[in-house]
């Protein structure tokens, strides 16, 4: 009742009680064997690596373009990617060291560069290609939206890929050819397809499609709804 009365007198005269400021969740730094703290090649990666003293300790110079890979999962694209395309320096501090990664998510960010997984031929995920196969639909987690830190770093990435448009020889002076196509030829999104199989119930391999650029995306949208 003490207590009470003090509140109520405090409150009379004008004293209000010290509000907590609104506790911000600390963003916590990537583990030493996270694919977040890792920078990867992703031109050497999708294109083949060149010979040079760099990367002269990896063998395998085939980049993954049009390839699928030889076992399903995603484990085996981020430790094959970083077998191929991270630094040297990485690759000998974190030999034979199992990397960390989210394998439930749609997409996967690196130091430098996003995986995006997509899943085809299956009815709970409605991704499709558009425009003869030049765009794909991408839809983003249920916990997923506009100001998640990792839907920021796909936008921001997507739209700094240059966007080089082919022109034929009538096309007019604004960049834009008949055909209406284009190339992303530096963006640090990387498409990763697999196609369900209904028969076997089983998805296939992962395929590499090559770099994304930005094209659109509904904003506020649940699911976030993207086109690349």
């Amino acid at each position: 009742a003490f207590a009470a009365s003090i509140e109520k007198d405090a409150v009379s005269i004008g004293v209000t009680r010290k509000q907590r400021p609104p506790r911000n969740k600390p963003s916590c730094a990537p583990a030493a064997n996270s694919v977040r703290s890792i920078d990867l090649d992703i031109k050497a990666l999708i294109l083949g690596m060149e010979n040079n003293d760099n990367n002269s300790d990896n063998n395998n110079n085939n980049g993954l373009l049009g390839r699928m890979m030889e076992h399903a999962g995603k484990e085996h694209i981020i430790h094959h990617s970083f077998s191929l395309a991270a630094p040297v320096t990485d690759r000998q501090r974190l030999s034979n060291t199992k990397l960390s990664f989210n394998k439930y998510s749609g997409v996967q960010d690196w130091n430098n560069a996003i995986f995006l997984w997509v899943n085809l031929n299956t009815g709970d995920s409605p991704n499709e290609f558009l425009e003869g196969g030049r765009q794909i639909t991408w839809f983003g987690g249920s916990r997923m939206r506009d100001d998640s830190p990792v839907i920021v770093k796909l936008v921001k990435f997507g739209k700094e890929g240059r966007m080089v448009t082919k022109k034929d020889d009538e096309g007019g002076g604004d960049g834009t050819s008949d055909s209406g196509t284009s190339d992303c030829v530096s963006s640090n999104i990387v498409l990763w397809c697999r196609r369900h199989q209904p028969e076997i119930k089983k998805f296939t391999p992962y395929v590499c499609f090559g770099r994304l650029g930005y094209r659109s995306h509904v904003i506020g949208s649940n699911p976030l709804s993207f086109v690349w």
